[in-house]
């Protein structure tokens, strides 16, 4: 005989009642058990998904709305700079770009060739806009 010993206390008949009724035996209750657990689970993951999606779509609306507030503010200076050729200032205008939130990096490249570059990509699913520097 062991040293340690369960003590339980009498057990109310609906207590009996409820295991029976839900767990042994094929009745309405423990169907009706199943069902509502499964709606249960079935509700909360497509709401779930239903959540993710949105906040998905939300994200890539706001990395878009940031290119687009990159191409009407910073690209002209950028632009200019590369124009007057300031090095020291595209360094220090890059560096700042790819601090930016949802920004790895960025690079300038001339004749198809990388001539300046600040940050470092460390996502695999990314997204590359190109957007042409014209005439300062």
């Amino acid at each position: 005989m062991s040293d340690a010993q369960v003590i339980s206390g009498p057990r109310s008949p609906i207590q009996g009642w409820l295991r029976n009724s839900v767990f042994v035996g094929g009745g309405i209750a423990r169907r009706l058990t199943l069902y509502i657990v499964l709606f249960s689970t079935v509700t909360a993951f497509l709401t779930t998904a239903t959540q993710l999606y949105i906040e998905y779509k939300l994200d890539l609306k706001g990395i878009s709305d940031r290119f687009s507030e990159f191409e009407s503010s910073q690209l002209p200076i950028l632009t200019n700079s590369v124009w007057i050729f300031d090095d020291a200032l595209i360094r220090i205008q890059l560096d700042g770009l790819s601090r930016l939130p949802d920004i790895e990096t960025v690079a300038v490249l001339v004749d198809g060739k990388v001539k300046w570059s600040a940050g470092t990509r460390t996502s695999s699913h990314v997204i590359n806009p190109a957007h042409p520097a014209g005439a300062a």
